[in-house]
């Protein structure tokens, strides 16, 4: 017993376990920066924006001249490369190496703050035939940083793809490929011997392509899962809410399966692509890719560390800085940066909490939209709550205005959700509805359809603005059929006054001439729609000088349908949705516009507004919450609304001795009206589930 506590205490002083931070400290996020950009920047321009956005940390492909001396005296810590092709060179020669590094950093140390030197990219994958020679270019290029007492200051070490993990989940039983341990093991020790760190690039965005609908998007995105969504290694039993962690951890322990405990770890690249093409890379999107990098971001300098080795900090530089548009490959392949060529952002991140890095933080430009997995009866239970007890105001979604196309679910849906978060001051936990919303800062407006919490347009909604020369017509919608409406514009002096247009209605129409404001009063009889005064009007000659002229004969025009009393028109709509716990306008609205499309007005949504508030106040219509019901007396109208829409009332008979005193025709006989039709759901149809975001 003695003996094996004995072995067992001289194995762990010979192998520590402990792990510590890449270059002591918290973590921190870097970019890298490609180069295949048909109209590259300038590297004064490249370090400007790199300032603009407080990035501390840049790795380069190669070891640029230029960019080098533009970031002298920045502060900025660099991360040189020594590209594929000159690894041989430098592998078979430790002159070569001392002359790449006099060159290429000893030449700008101090000014330029470098840190370490990547020696070669992804070589055992890429370039396996110079696999060989990687230990010994690690070797020559360190020997000549101690020749310049630089070896402390500047660590040097290989990117390695993630792909030669093998077995990587459970992150417990990960090992390297066997093929490659006549390399790793040798690495292994060179880095543990100079105190340098594993690279290793994770690209989550294509662990989660080609998984074949294994691992949710959520899980790729790093977005909250329910616990019984975690993913759990069966062997350590630690939990696992995103690929990213996974993947380290799996780097982890393959080192811990050659008997290296105390590596640190670097990720080199990882990001997220922005556009891809849209059939073999559907979720290649601008707001997937904002998504996973924002999240990125906010994890690693969270210092919260993985599962295996909690608090010890991950340090990561993103892929990439600018869209490479000169890459070939797949679609994707152009679309991994976060800024175009110009400097303007992809998209803008959303870091609120994560620190200075990056300054595009848009904690005031942010959405609520729906999740793109997000069950469509739980999609359409949460649009009639938002609609209803939400009191969203839905009607930008009804049938002719500017947010009902696309009629889908998920489309009115995301309206609905954001209106509500906006609403709530974007107020935590007001972006869920049960888990098939989430918070974005892709704008979702889209045509004229223009989502709150976006900058507001010039021209507001109730009113627009004609301008020829000094003139300025203004005109306004009716804004109801029994009620008087008076609006102003200030700025133009504008006025506009309609009166109930069931009466003999009197439109006054104001056009302003600088300060001088000159009232046309027409008077008409007969005036059914509001269309006839939405043209601009001449200014016309004095009414007292102008005779009342017989009026020209006009073409016949179809007469203008009429329709029933609104409030007909609410209980209708209220006895045919029988919903227990009342109707929202959005619902009854959207049943009345079903019904009478062909004769109500564009303006009846506000028309029902006003009707649905004085019914409210008379009596007839019960409000809760932001729904409606009919009162107890206006229940008893039930079956007689029920038989007038099953069967049409019948006109009343008239005395032969009226009809022969007045002398009207006999008219022909009325044909029974077919059986109208039942409303149509208000249910969207749901967009098709997108294949490959099966839950784990």
């Amino acid at each position: 017993m003695a003996l094996l506590l004995l072995l067992l205490l001289m194995h762990f002083l010979v192998l520590p376990i402990s792990v510590s931070a890449a270059g002591g400290g918290d973590a921190y996020i870097g970019v890298n920066i490609g180069t295949d950009v048909s109209e590259m920047p300038s590297p004064k321009e490249i370090v400007a924006l790199l300032k603009a956005q407080g990035i501390q940390h840049v790795r380069l492909y190669d070891a640029d001249q230029s960019l080098l001396l533009a970031l002298a005296n920045t502060g900025i810590r660099v991360a040189v490369s020594v590209p594929n092709d000159q690894l041989l060179g430098i592998g078979q020669s430790n002159a070569t190496a001392a002359k790449w590094v006099s060159r290429n950093v000893i030449a700008h140390v101090p000014a330029t703050n470098i840190t370490s030197i990547a020696v070669g990219s992804e070589i055992l994958t890429t370039l396996p035939n110079a696999a060989p020679l990687i230990v010994s270019a690690l070797t020559f290029i360190h020997s000549a940083l101690v020749a310049a007492n630089l070896d402390q200051q500047i660590k040097v070490s290989t990117p390695h793809s993630s792909s030669i993990i093998l077995d990587s989940f459970p992150p417990s039983q990960a090992f390297f490929n066997r093929t490659w341990n006549p390399v790793m093991v040798p690495l292994l020790k060179f880095l543990q011997s100079t105190g340098s760190y594993l690279m290793i690039n994770v690209y989550p965005y294509y662990d989660y392509q080609q998984s074949n609908g294994v691992i949710p998007l959520d899980y790729a995105l790093f977005r909250p899962l329910p616990p019984n969504k975690e993913a759990v290694d069966p062997n350590t039993l630690l939990h696992y809410t995103n690929v990213f962690d996974a993947v380290v951890d799996a780097a982890y322990f393959a080192m811990s399966d050659l008997n290296f405990t105390n590596i640190p770890i670097v990720v080199t690249e990882s990001g997220w692509p922005s556009k891809g093409d849209s059939s073999s890379e559907p979720d290649a999107t601008v707001d997937n890719a904002n998504t996973y990098n924002s999240n990125l971001i906010r994890h690693v300098l969270n210092n919260t560390g993985t599962p295996k080795h909690p608090g010890i900090a991950v340090s990561t530089y993103i892929y990439e800085l600018y869209n490479e548009d000169l890459r070939t490959g797949p679609t994707s392949e152009k679309y991994w940066g976060m800024f175009y060529a110009n400097g303007e952002p992809v998209y803008t991140l959303h870091l609120t909490g994560a620190g200075t890095i990056f300054a595009n933080d848009t904690t005031n430009q942010t959405f609520c939209v729906t999740k793109s997995n997000a069950d469509a009866k739980m999609l359409q239970a949460a649009l009639d709550w938002a609609c209803g007890p939400g009191k969203v105001d839905c009607s930008p979604l009804l049938q002719g205005q500017p947010c009902y196309e696309p009629d889908n679910v998920v489309s009115h849906a995301t309206y609905a959700f954001n209106a509500y978060y906006q609403k709530m001051a974007k107020s935590p936990g007001t972006c869920d509805f049960k888990g098939v919303a989430t918070i974005t800062t892709t704008d979702p407006s889209h045509g004229s359809c223009i989502f709150p919490g976006r900058r507001k347009a010039k021209n507001s909604e109730n009113k627009w603005t004609t301008k020829t020369s000094k003139k300025t017509h203004c005109f306004f919608p009716f804004l109801a059929q029994t009620e008087t409406m008076l609006k102003s514009i200030t700025k133009t002096e504008c006025t506009f006054v309609a009166l109930s247009f069931q009466k003999k209605t009197t439109y006054v129409h104001s056009i302003a001439n600088n300060a001088n404001i000159v009232t046309t009063l027409i008077t008409s009889s007969k005036m059914s729609a509001p269309a006839a005064v939405e043209q601009p009007m001449e200014k016309p000659k004095s009414v007292k000088e102008k005779k009342p002229k017989a009026p020209k004969k006009q073409p016949k025009q179809a007469k203008t349908a009429s329709h029933p009393p609104y409030f007909q028109m609410i209980k209708e709509a209220l006895v045919a949705l029988n919903e227990k716990g009342g109707s929202s306008p959005y619902a009854i609205a959207k049943y009345m516009e079903e019904k009478h499309k062909a004769v109500l007005p564009e303006n009846f949504r506000k028309i029902l507004a006003l009707q649905l508030k004085n019914q409210t106040a008379k009596g007839n219509l019960l409000k809760i919450k932001a729904s409606y019901k009919l009162s107890g007396a206006a229940k008893k109208d039930k079956k007689e609304i029920s038989m007038k829409q099953q069967k049409p009332q019948q006109r009343p008979k008239r005395s032969a001795s009226v009809a022969a005193k007045v002398g009207v025709k006999k008219t022909k006989k009325v044909s029974t009206p077919a059986k109208p039709k039942q409303p149509k759901s208000l249910k969207s149809p749901a967009k098709r589930a997108r294949k490959g975001t099966a839950a784990a």
